[in-house]
């Protein structure tokens, strides 16, 4: 398929009309979405998680504001020129997102590529499903837990879809504020969602201070 936007958000629509996301993976979407900032612009990871964002984006008009962008699409000639000339970049996928970051608040998911996220990795800061990236140090964890764990949609979290131990990193995060700030009753409760997702996807090991 051409990479550019008509037929990303075309494939999109179809993908919705054959029923092809579970609520599951509509719910990480959407919770994804919700890491985001008006108006960011969200670096995805792979068709798994970016086609469903672009779904509730064009049919159920959840979030149009954040420009998603996967990186592998970049390798397409007539969709990185699009890109390119949208959004006044160029160079290699990071230089873009340094390039983003003068003009945008730019967001890279937890399941970016794996380069990707080495190369920033000095400058990320974890909002939920997405690190927000910036050179400048931010207070995110209370943030995170306000803005986004508070209205996160929490019904299939512990579906066993793979892509859900991505919510373990914010939620390590989250406990440990919650022990810094004495939140003793909201710190049960993540624990006991953390052990539920932790269970359901598999993951044996747990940070400290959550046993």
């Amino acid at each position: 398929m051409r990479q550019d936007q008509a037929a990303i958000s075309k494939a999109a629509v179809e993908l919705a009309g054959m029923a092809a996301y579970g609520a599951d993976k509509l719910e990480y979407a959407l919770n994804l979405l919700q890491s985001v900032e008006q108006n960011g612009i969200l670096i995805s990871g792979g068709t798994g998680d970016t086609y469903p964002l672009i779904t509730l984006q064009q049919v159920r008009a959840i979030r149009p504001d954040v420009i998603v962008i996967q990186t592998s699409w970049l390798d397409d000639t007539s969709y990185a020129l699009w890109i390119q000339q949208a959004y006044h970049v160029h160079g290699a996928p990071v230089e873009m997102i340094k390039q983003w970051c003068e003009n945008y608040p730019v967001y890279v998911s937890l399941a970016a590529p794996t380069l990707v996220l080495e190369a920033l990795q000095e400058d990320l800061y974890c909002t939920g499903l997405a690190f927000k990236v910036s050179n400048v140090p931010i207070a995110n964890v209370k943030g995170m837990y306000r803005q986004w764990w508070e209205n996160c949609s929490k019904t299939n979290l512990t579906s066993g879809l793979p892509m859900n131990a991505n919510y373990l990193m914010p939620l390590g995060l989250i406990a440990g504020y919650m022990v810094e700030t004495g939140k003793k009753n909201e710190l049960k409760e993540i624990k006991k969602i953390y052990a539920e997702i932790a269970k359901s996807v598999g993951v044996k090991e747990q940070i400290p201070g959550m046993k």
